[in-house]
C-alpha cells in the first residue's frame, strides 16, 4: 500500500471497525438496561413483528380472563337473588301448610294471607332489585306479540311491559266524567283477571304524560290525542321474559370463545316459573297453594342449577385462558426478552473491540508521520 498524506485509508478503516463496535456496544447497553432485546424494529424486523402479534393477543386473552371473572361475579349475584327467593318460597311452604290445617280459624287465615300477600311483593322486589353494574339479572325482558310490539295506539306514544305478568291481555281507553277531558285506562289480564285503572289528565299538544301500572309492572306515555277516546280497546300477548347474556371469553370472534347464559324471570305472576297466584284464604285453596309451591320450588333449583353449570363453564374456560396467556407469554419471552448472558457476553466483545479500534485508530494516525522521515532523510 503506498504511503500517502492526504488520504490515511488506515485511519479511515479503523474508524469504520470503531463506529461499528460503538453501535454494537451501545446496543448492548440498551438490552441490558431495558431487558428487552427487542427496543425497535430496526433490532430484527422479523421478531419485532412476531413479539407485536404476540403481545397484542395476550393482551386480549388477558381481558377475556377479566370478562370470565365479571361473568362469575354475575352470576354469583345471581344466585344470591336465587337463594333469598328460594328462602321465601320456603315461608310460604310453611304459612301454606298451616293455613291448610282444620286448627286454623278465619282470622289466623287472614293474617296469614297478609304475609303471602308481603312475601309475593317481596319475590318481586328481589327479582327486579338483584343487579350487577345496572343490569337486573333476575328480571328477564319480556316479549310482546300483537299491540305494543311494533305500533301504539291512538294517544300512546310508548308501552312497556317488561315487568308485566305473562298472559293475554286487553288495554282499554274509556272517556272521563272528570273535568278536563281525561282519560282511564284499564289493564287486564284475562287469565290472572288483574285490573288496575289510571286517570290522566289531558296532555297539552306536543307533550306526553307518564302513566305507572304499578300493580302491573307496565308503564306508558300517552299524549293528547286520548282525548275524547271512548271504548277503544287492543289485546296483546306477553309472554314471560329471559335474559341472555354474552361473555367473551377467546381472544378470537369465534362462538367457540363467546358463552351465553340464559336467565328466565324470576318475577312473582310470570308464567315461566314462578305462577303462584293461590291463596290461603281457605283450607283447600291452602293444599291447592301447596301444590303451586312445590311446582315453583322445583322450577327455582332448575334455573338455580342452570345457572350452576353456567359457572362451571366459565371457570373451565377461565383456566384455559390462564394456561393460554402464560404460554403466550412464554412465546412472546423467548422473542423479545434479554438473554443477560448473551448479552453481557456481546457487550464485553464489543467493549473490547472499541478500546482496542481507539487503540489502533492512534497508531494509524501516526502513519503520515513516516512521511516526514523520508523528507528529513
Amino acid at each position: 500500500m503506498s504511503l500517502t498524506l492526504n488520504t490515511n485509508v488506515a485511519a479511515l478503516q479503523t474508524q469504520q471497525y470503531l463506529n461499528t463496535n460503538t453501535i454494537n456496544t451501545q446496543n448492548a447497553l440498551q438490552q441490558l438496561s431495558s431487558g428487552n432485546r427487542l427496543n425497535g424494529p430496526a433490532d430484527d424486523p422479523a421478531d419485532y413483528a412476531i413479539a407485536y402479534k404476540l403481545d397484542i393477543k395476550s393482551a386480549s386473552i388477558s381481558t377475556s380472563i377479566n370478562n370470565g371473572n365479571q361473568a362469575l361475579a354475575m352470576l354469583q349475584v345471581a344466585q344470591g337473588g336465587i337463594e333469598q327467593i328460594g328462602n321465601i318460597l320456603t315461608q310460604l311452604k310453611q304459612i301454606s301448610t298451616e293455613a291448610a290445617s282444620s286448627n286454623t280459624d278465619s282470622n289466623d287465615l287472614q293474617a296469614l294471607q297478609t304475609q303471602v300477600a308481603q312475601l309475593e311483593t317481596e319475590i318481586n322486589n328481589i327479582a327486579n332489585g338483584t343487579q350487577y353494574g345496572g343490569v337486573a339479572v333476575l328480571a328477564g325482558g319480556n316479549t310482546v306479540a300483537g299491540f305494543g310490539a311494533t305500533e301504539t295506539a291512538a294517544g300512546i306514544s310508548t308501552i312497556n311491559f317488561n315487568t308485566a305478568a305473562a298472559g293475554n291481555w286487553t288495554l282499554t281507553t274509556v272517556a272521563s266524567a272528570t273535568t278536563g277531558g281525561g282519560v282511564t285506562l284499564t289493564m287486564t289480564d284475562n287469565a290472572l283477571t288483574l285490573t288496575q285503572s289510571v286517570y290522566v289528565a289531558q296532555p297539552a299538544a306536543n307533550t306526553v304524560a307518564n302513566v305507572s301500572f304499578s300493580a302491573l309492572g307496565i308503564s306508558m306515555q300517552v299524549n293528547s290525542a286520548l282525548t275524547g277516546v271512548s271504548g277503544a280497546s287492543a289485546n296483546f300477548t306477553v309472554t314471560g321474559g329471559s335474559s341472555s347474556f354474552q361473555y367473551q371469553v377467546g381472544a378470537e370472534n369465534q362462538t367457540y370463545a363467546q358463552i351465553n347464559v340464559g336467565i328466565n324471570s324470576f318475577g312473582f305472576g310470570n308464567t315461566s316459573g314462578l305462577n303462584l297466584q293461590g291463596n290461603v284464604g281457605s283450607q283447600g285453596a291452602a293444599e291447592a297453594f301447596m301444590t303451586q309451591i312445590d311446582t315453583a320450588t322445583t322450577w327455582l333449583t332448575g334455573q338455580a342449577g342452570s345457572i350452576g353449570a353456567s359457572q362451571n363453564e366459565i371457570q373451565y374456560q377461565v383456566a384455559n385462558l390462564q394456561s393460554m396467556n402464560t404460554n403466550t407469554e412464554s412465546a412472546a419471552s423467548t422473542v423479545k426478552d434479554t438473554d443477560y448472558a448473551a448479552s453481557m457476553s456481546n457487550f464485553s466483545q464489543a467493549q473490547v473491540a472499541s478500546q482496542a479500534a481507539v487503540a489502533m485508530l492512534a497508531q494509524a494516525n501516526a502513519i503520515p508521520q513516516e512521511i516526514l522521515t523520508l523528507i528529513k532523510g
